[in-house]
């Protein structure tokens, strides 16, 4: 009689429900995520909401595409089509039933919900009935929120309340991903410990980049970017007056500046860009190698999202940090001004910045050395994935 070979043990499957609406830094950090359970074994479903961006690499996972949803503006006033018509009940329904249908379908391990219930509350009409789902089915996945170190602040006490109550009825787990020795979750969620028992802070997600010392056609003095452009053009716009200026000054005229607006820029900006840019500046939409251009340059002049900010730091150059910031976007700016205080970087107020503080902080950046850089813990995505193996082995 021949022996019983063990039972092949089946991979886990991922479920990763990703909605971005102006930038680009949810998606980018739900590809390095989904590239880390990729390498750990794992079967990743990514259910995308928003326009896609080719130029970001999720790597060998099942890519699934629900009719893409944006912002109208960076208010966030309303939700619109690919067309740029106005969210409705057809589209809800639509995106409702192939979202039900795809877990059906794939019938995850593990539901990783990108922000949602702390940002997204405007896709609850699908978010809800899938999270209902998931309680429904007899082998019931483990359900977890996925947050960056930061949210957006928020003054009304019954939208933290609503949350809170939406993570007791739906969530084991709520993955923040920053270090809690720089940024705690309380700093920006007032409510955090009524749900301390859901907390896991997994350090930043970033990549560890290989740095490169050899200069080639990258090689710029200055480095300015703005995320994914949807909201950069102030910043881009003051950026290219204050080379401008520069270039007047017999000390600084030789500097070489490369500006990468980010794929969202509305094109009429881009164009106007083009149209005022002077000889010493290259732009561009966008660079896969964007980490080896901050690494070849000696400052960057950017906004303050989670992944440039990060990428900054590895990278060694000198920064300055000009946050995206309304009455309700307080994220970057918070973000900016705690690793500020760290790094010695200045962080300026976009709405009150003049093309003279713009050039004096540059002048005086590019006139001294760099300053040593706190040490962070970027190894997030694969902490993400070794605590989720954990939860799940619980």
């Amino acid at each position: 009689m021949s022996p019983l070979l063990p039972p092949v043990k089946q991979p886990r499957r991922l479920l990763l429900y990703v909605q971005h609406l102006l930038g680009i830094g949810h998606l980018q950090r739900a590809a390095r995520i989904s590239q880390a359970a990729v390498n750990a074994g794992w079967e990743v479903f990514v259910i995308a909401g928003g326009r896609p961006v080719a130029e970001i690499n999720f790597g060998a996972v099942n890519y699934l595409q629900l009719p893409p949803l944006t912002a109208a503006d960076a208010h966030f006033s309303q939700l619109i089509q690919a067309d740029g018509n106005p969210i409705d009940d057809i589209i809800k329904q639509q995106r409702t039933e192939r979202l039900l249908s795809y877990f059906q379908q794939i019938q995850p391990d593990v539901v990783l919900l990108e922000m949602y219930p702390f940002g997204r509350r405007q896709f609850r009409f699908e978010l809800v009935p899938l999270l209902e789902a998931c309680r429904q089915v007899d082998s019931a996945p483990l359900v977890a929120s996925s947050i960056r170190d930061v949210l957006v602040e928020k003054h009304d006490l019954r939208r933290h309340q609503w949350v809170v109550q939406q993570l007791q009825d739906y969530f084991d787990k709520v993955l923040v991903h920053g270090d809690p020795k720089l940024i705690m979750l309380d700093q920006t969620f007032p409510l955090a410990s009524q749900i301390e028992d859901k907390i896991s802070y997994t350090g930043y997600i970033a990549p560890a980049y290989e740095k490169t010392t050899n200069p080639n056609n990258l090689q710029q003095d200055i480095l300015v970017s703005a995320g994914g452009g949807a909201v950069g053009f102030e910043l881009l716009d003051l950026a290219q007056v204050a080379c401008h200026h520069l270039n007047q000054l017999p000390q600084t005229k030789h500097w070489t500046w490369r500006m990468i607006t980010g794929p969202n820029l509305p094109q009429q900006q881009y164009r106007q860009l083009l149209k005022n840019c002077p000889a010493n500046m290259m732009i561009e939409p966008i660079r896969e190698d964007f980490f080896q251009c901050l690494n070849r340059s000696r400052l960057s002049i950017s906004q303050a999202g989670y992944n440039t900010l990060l990428d900054t730091l590895q990278a060694g150059c000198q920064a300055i940090w000009v946050p995206f910031a309304t009455r309700t976007e307080t994220e970057q700016r918070f973000r900016a001004q705690q690793f500020s205080q760290i790094t010695g970087f200045p962080c300026l107020d976009q709405a009150t910045l003049t093309v003279q503080q713009l050039v004096d902080n540059i002048c005086r950046l590019l006139s001294q050395p760099v300053n040593p850089h706190c040490n962070i813990q970027i190894n997030g995505a694969e902490q993400t994935i070794k605590q989720l193996e954990g939860f799940l082995n619980e």
